[in-house]
């Protein structure tokens, strides 16, 4: 993970991670994933906060009278969980909260939500920028060291429907790839093909020559 030009390992032993999962029956369910360490005076601490929705997939609204507003008959959701919210805060010398600067990305960092039983997988690296007032903004950028980068902060139900989710950006980058393999090599079997007509051409071509030749006979 990088923002502002400096690298966290979050399996490096001087950063201590803290978790908070969610009760089992709680209606709106959140959990948090932390992660602090010391740079020099300052105490740094990254906190992500992930959040179960209730999305709407489908609606129709039906107008009673002219006076009335037009009312749902139904609708149908589903369960998505997301990134609700990534806090940076940096804290000096002491536990004095005038002594701290908290950077936050806003309620809602739309560029992770995911249907609830999937694993978020991206092979891209992710920008969220966090803000604070007269400050410059931080960037947080969330790296796949290993490949790629998963993400589960739900538990998932193993049988269907338990599988992964692509970020759009992976995809469309596999699709662009995806096709421009494919278009090579359809571009090397059409001129595979106008190689082979060539030489079946000049074949055709030079046996003619040779039939046209006059014939001496002493």
């Amino acid at each position: 993970m990088v923002f502002r030009f400096q690298f966290v390992d979050f399996v490096n032993e001087s950063v201590k991670l803290f978790g908070i999962c969610s009760e089992r029956n709680a209606v709106e369910k959140d959990s948090q994933f932390q992660a602090s360490w010391r740079k020099g005076i300052q105490r740094k601490t990254l906190k992500f906060i992930f959040r179960e929705k209730a999305l709407p997939l489908f609606s129709r609204s039906n107008t009673i009278s002219s006076s009335a507003a037009s009312r749902t008959l139904y609708s149908l959701h589903e369960l998505r969980w997301e990134l609700s919210m990534v806090e940076y805060k940096i804290r000096w010398n002491g536990s004095s909260r005038n002594n701290s600067t908290l950077f936050t990305s806003g309620k809602n960092t739309s560029s992770i939500n995911v249907p609830l039983n999937q694993k978020f997988v991206c092979r891209d690296a992710i920008n969220i920028t966090l803000h604070k007032r007269r400050r410059k903004n931080v960037i947080v950028q969330l790296l796949p060291l290993v490949g790629q980068l998963e993400l589960q902060p739900v538990t998932a139900t193993f049988g269907l429907g338990n599988n992964v989710f692509i970020c759009e950006r992976t995809r469309k980058r596999s699709l662009r790839e995806s096709f421009h393999n494919r278009m090579t090599i359809f571009s090397g079997v059409l001129l595979g093909i106008g190689s082979l007509g060539t030489i079946i051409g000049y074949s055709v071509w030079k046996s003619q020559q040779q039939m046209k030749r006059p014939s001496i006979l002493f």
